[in-house]
Parts: structure tokens; C-alpha cells; sequence
């Protein structure tokens, strides 16, 4: 029955991963494109660095699901926490350029959040499927 459960719950979170990428970020990035303005240097830098840890938290998700793989269960909590840490420190840094009105930052400031608060979702919903594995083996 666990495994059931565990399997049923891994695909909604997979599933709602794909949503957030499929039906929000592919048509907010329609609309971007759409758009006459950068990102600063900083920005971009942040948003490719946020991301990348982001993805390396969905490969993780997937060895913990196929290889139920407790020890890296255990080490994905403890890197949500810290890109949780890190997703906070990054918005101190967007506003700080805000404060110091960097151009590119205004305009591209909404743009900058939606996507780090995006990529936060992706981050949660990878780390729940960690979450459970380890909730389940404690019951067992």
C-alpha cells in the first residue's frame, strides 16, 4: 500500500512540476520575449545560478524516486533549505539594485521575481518527493 501511495504521490508532484513549467513559464516566457528589456549582469547571473540548482534538485528527485535512495533523500532536504537560504539572499540582492535604481533592474524587475519565485515552486515540489520517501521508511 506504501508504495502505492509513494508512487500516486511522486507523479502529483512530478505532474505539478510540469505544470508550472508547461502552462506558466513557457507562456510568461512567450510574453517576455515579447518584451524590450534586460536583465542586469547581476540578475542574469543570479537567475542562471538559482536555476541550475534547481535542475540539479529535479535529477536528484528522480535518483530518490527510481533508486529510493534514502541518503540522498536526506541530502536533498539539506539543499532545499540552503536554495531556500539562497532564494531569500537573492531577492535582498534584487531589491538592494532596486534601491540603487539600476535601470535594467526596474524593468526588469517582475520578470526577475516571477521566475525565482517559480523556480522556488520547482525546488518544493522536487523536495517533497525526498519528503515523503523518508516519512514512509520511518513508519516502516
Amino acid at each position: 500500500m506504501n508504495e502505492s501511495f509513494q508512487l500516486l504521490y511522486t507523479v502529483k508532484e512530478f505532474e505539478q512540476i510540469a505544470d508550472i513549467v508547461s502552462s506558466i513559464m513557457i507562456r510568461k516566457a512567450e510574453k517576455w520575449s515579447k518584451m524590450d528589456f534586460n536583465f542586469s549582469t547581476e540578475g542574469k547571473n543570479e537567475i542562471v545560478k538559482y536555476h541550475t540548482k534547481t535542475q540539479k534538485q529535479l535529477s536528484r528527485a528522480l535518483e530518490v524516486f527510481v533508486n529510493v535512495n534514502l541518503e540522498k533523500a536526506k541530502a536533498m532536504k539539506e539543499k532545499y533549505r540552503q536554495y531556500r537560504n539562497m532564494e531569500i539572499e537573492l531577492e535582498k540582492q534584487h531589491f538592494e539594485r532596486l534601491k540603487n535604481e539600476i535601470v535594467e533592474t526596474i524593468s526588469s524587475s517582475k520578470t526577475h521575481i516571477e521566475l525565482i519565485t517559480m523556480l522556488r515552486a520547482i525546488n518544493g515540489h522536487a523536495t517533497n518527493i525526498a519528503r515523503i520517501l523518508l516519512k514512509w521508511s520511518i513508519k516502516e
